[in-house]
């Protein structure tokens, strides 16, 4: 708005008229709302009006006005200023609430979607065997059981997920930090996952990294990013984790770096994937989730005051976790 000002008063050097001069202003007002908030674009009106009478109407240097054509022309520039700032606010508000929508919409349908399908696998399971429990072998008993159990597994932590993205969301979490090893969280965490997972993890080739963490919210951190990182790669490639003890100054640290391989080459950048609720899926079609768990993982990271960062390539996609 001062830019806009200073490029009229020199304009004006140049005998440019009273409504030009205004029009540049004006010019400055507009660009002025788009990009701050309303209270701050109403008052670049009264700023320009203000600019205005004191630097370009007679007597130059006052707030007194005499002209009849520039008092016209400073009210014409009030009316218009103040109905652009409007009708700019009022764009802002109608498009927000449009992205509201969208988002909404998005959210329930990505809700729906990954609640309906582990409760119907679990659902299926569950009334296959007690339809037809007397006819199937003790073996096949347990194949319904487990496949219940994991879907589960998965039902629960997708809704603590969510539980974790709204708390995040409304400053609500606080981390109560105590000492752990690395190792003994990542084989707690393998066990959670289902018993024929392909998780590549030689513990006694990693060191003893003790760091200081919310143990609850790290397993879950970490219980996130294996998980996703099973279901969307190479079903014959095992996941890899590697764990690396890491020193800053006298701070002691860990580096996870988990490893899978990908189906097909990554379309997008992978720090998409760290927004709340993003999704590939389009509507209720497609591969995808929510959006809830790497996003609840890099907030429950950046919590700790570390960091969650991607490398990847044609065939491989890595995880990097850095603690502290």
């Amino acid at each position: 708005m001062s830019l806009m000002t200073a490029i009229a008063f020199v304009l004006e050097r140049w005998l440019l008229p009273s409504s030009g001069t205004v029009l540049v202003i004006l010019a400055g007002v507009i660009i002025t709302s788009l990009s701050v908030p309303n209270r701050i674009a109403y008052g670049a009106v009264i700023f320009g009006a203000l600019a205005f009478n004191f630097l370009f109407t007679a007597p130059r240097g006052s707030l007194h006005m005499e002209d009849f054509e520039e008092i016209t022309t400073m009210a014409v520039f009030l009316a218009v200023g103040l109905a652009m700032v409007y009708w700019i606010t009022r764009e802002r508000i109608q498009r927000a609430e449009l992205n509201d929508a969208e988002l909404r919409s998005t959210i329930l349908l990505s809700l729906s979607h990954d609640l309906r399908s582990p409760l119907t696998s679990i659902i299926g399971n569950l009334s296959t065997l007690q339809i037809y429990r007397e006819q199937i072998s003790v073996e096949q008993q347990e194949e319904l059981i487990n496949a219940a159990s994991e879907e589960s597994e998965r039902l629960h932590s997708y809704l603590e997920n969510l539980f974790q993205a709204t708390r995040f969301e409304h400053g609500a979490v606080h981390i109560f930090p105590q000492k752990i090893s690395v190792h003994d969280v990542i084989v707690e965490t393998i066990k959670r996952l289902p018993a024929n997972s392909r998780i590549n993890y030689l513990a006694s080739n990693h060191p003893e990294c003790i760091i200081e963490v919310q143990v609850s919210l790290f397993t879950q951190a970490l219980y996130n990013i294996l998980d996703n990182a099973l279901r969307y790669s190479n079903l014959e490639k095992p996941v890899t984790i590697d764990l690396k003890a890491t020193a800053h100054g006298s701070t002691t640290g860990a580096e996870i770096m988990i490893t899978n391989y990908l189906n097909e080459p990554l379309v997008e950048s992978p720090t998409n994937w760290l927004k709340p609720f993003y999704s590939a899926r389009k509507g209720d079609r497609g591969h995808g989730g929510a959006g809830l768990g790497l996003s609840v993982a890099f907030s429950i990271i950046k919590a700790h005051q570390g960091q969650l960062s991607f490398e990847s390539d044609e065939h491989q996609l890595k995880v990097r976790i850095r603690l502290p």
